[in-house]
């Protein structure tokens, strides 16, 4: 099946993004396995996106997190934390 490319901006733009995480091992719905640690600390970055347009929505400006020595596994986008 193709999705009209209206239905697509809907489904993206109905998406409302917040932050972004990274994570060692699967988060699931709670977040967990989040990062921790390292110098200057590892936190959750505010993130940005655009308005969907032909069922594409892009993030504003890249994300640069601090990250100790590690494997990065999964990224996580939530409202508001959740």
């Amino acid at each position: 099946m193709t999705w009209p490319t209206g239905a697509k901006n809907a489904m993206l733009n109905g998406q409302q993004i917040t932050d972004a995480s990274l994570h060692t091992a699967f988060p699931g719905t709670t977040g967990a396995n989040e990062v921790t640690g390292g110098t200057p600390a590892y936190a959750r970055k505010t993130v940005a996106f655009s308005t969907a347009s032909g069922g594409v929505r892009t993030m504003g400006a890249s994300a640069a997190f601090d990250v100790p020595a590690g494997t990065i596994r999964w990224v996580g986008f939530w409202n508001a934390g959740a």
